[in-house]
């Protein structure tokens, strides 16, 4: 299975599609849709943009050049809706990251003026 393949059964599942109900929305057949998961053969560019916009990833995410299946634009996730897909330990992390940073600026701050 290739990267796309994969990542194209992955989006599917997680819509609940069927392979039919997913060829449908592309106005193809199944056997398509199958052969694309299967790596038997690849979507040529105007097929992978309709993917994209079905599943609201970039391209790039389909392609498996990204592990982050938005990109910045007009499907790209909000700051909260990115914030709301980490788990607890990651946005502990993050905020304490965070806290870290702030004291150690305002720190430098003061003793550059």
């Amino acid at each position: 299975m290739t990267m796309f393949g994969g990542r194209l059964r992955l989006l599917r599942k997680a819509h609940k599609l069927t392979q039919e109900a997913l060829a449908h929305k592309l106005q193809t057949v199944k056997s398509t849709i199958s052969q694309y998961e299967n790596g038997v053969n690849e979507p040529d560019y105007r097929t992978l943009l309709k993917f994209s916009e079905v599943f609201q990833v970039s391209t790039d995410y389909l392609l498996g050049k990204t592990d982050i299946p938005s990109c910045h634009g007009s499907d790209f996730n909000s700051t909260d809706e990115v914030f709301k897909q980490l788990s607890e330990d990651e946005k502990a992390f993050l905020l304490g990251s965070l806290e870290i940073y702030r004291k150690s600026k305002t720190r430098w701050e003061k003793g550059n003026k």
